[in-house]
């Protein structure tokens, strides 16, 4: 078996960066463009610092700090959650090759049929938001009965 491709993680957001994306956004056919009402460069995504956990106090603060990142951005980042950074970065590498290392076709045989099912994989454009336009999201999902069900071959990976 192949040695898992190392992490790379994506460069910092600058403003080089956020000009390069607006000039992206500005390129495409105004058809698949979205309009807001304001200009949008990159998302806010919450940094939830788990230092404070040690103590029931801290791990009152960071539920709510969870809580309000989810229902603001659906989304967030843990720092200081006492994984190493090797095995975080390994989970990275593993997370890019379930997207980057499998083919559609292997993707289709993970696809739910419906698009309110929460596990396998999702590809880009299957919610329906308003007047054709579509999500940008690709996601692959295990819920808590992981071994119910197969995986692609990437994810076997994970236990070597």
């Amino acid at each position: 078996m192949d040695p898992l491709p190392e992490y790379v993680p994506p460069p910092t957001t600058t403003e080089e960066c956020e000009q390069s994306s607006s000039k992206y956004l500005s390129s495409l056919s105004p058809d698949l463009r979205i309009s807001f009402n304001y200009s949008v460069d990159w998302a806010p995504l919450a940094i939830i610092d788990f230092a404070k956990a040690d103590t029931l106090e801290g791990r009152r603060a960071l539920a709510k700090e969870v809580v309000e990142a989810m229902n603001l951005e659906s989304s967030f980042y843990i720092i200081n959650h006492g994984m190493p950074v090797e095995e975080n970065w390994r989970m990275f590498s593993l997370t890019n090759m379930t997207f980057d290392n499998v083919d559609s076709e292997e993707k289709k045989k993970y696809t739910q049929p419906t698009p309110e099912t929460y596990q396998g994989y999702k590809p880009r454009s299957t919610w329906k938001i308003k007047d054709g336009v579509t999500d940008e999201i690709e996601q692959y999902n295990m819920n808590r009965h992981v071994k119910k069900y197969g995986h692609s071959w990437i994810l076997a990976r994970a236990k070597n």
